[in-house]
């Protein structure tokens, strides 16, 4: 099950990028997609992800996991068609010149965190202000399609 290995890199790459945003504490959503042709599970990432973010320091993080779906455009007449039943014809002129852009992909597409809270001063309380924020932009995961290099430069992200 390949899942887990991909999971444990992705649990890498959100404490990296948790780590960057000084202003932030704790991870609270992680927010992925999984294509139908990603080679990828969802069910098994679920599962892999539930096994290892308690050991990763991301116990509480909530996974929500987006199926997206499988995109392509005709390079024949340019029609933008979604692909049902893996049936990878035209369906405006019926030809097989079809390139994928999107639902071929596992992507981190993004991350909660929640502000670390100042100590309240004597007399007073933290409101409700110090809530969950989106971290900055979207975050798309390191390397190609489902794979996790630690490092995008690496010979590895290059395959």
């Amino acid at each position: 099950m390949h899942e887990m290995s991909l999971v444990r890199s992705l649990l890498r790459q959100v404490n990296e990028i948790a780590a960057q945003e000084q202003a932030v504490g704790e991870v609270v959503k992680v927010h992925v997609s999984i294509g139908p042709l990603s080679g990828v599970e969802p069910l098994l990432v679920r599962s892999a992800y539930e096994q290892l973010a308690a050991p990763a320091g991301l116990g509480q993080a909530e996974l929500t996991i987006e199926e997206c779906p499988l995109l392509a455009v005709c390079r024949d007449c340019g029609a933008s068609i979604q692909i049902e039943n893996f049936d990878f014809r035209c369906p405006a002129c019926d030809s097989a010149a079809i390139q994928v852009t999107s639902g071929d992909a596992f992507r981190l597409l993004s991350l909660t965190l929640r502000d670390r809270c100042p100590e309240p001063k004597a007399g007073k309380t933290v409101s409700d202000t110090c809530c969950a924020k989106p971290a900055k932009g979207e975050f798309l995961v390191k390397g190609t399609r489902h794979c996790f290099p630690a490092d995008p430069n690496s010979p590895e992200a290059s395959r």
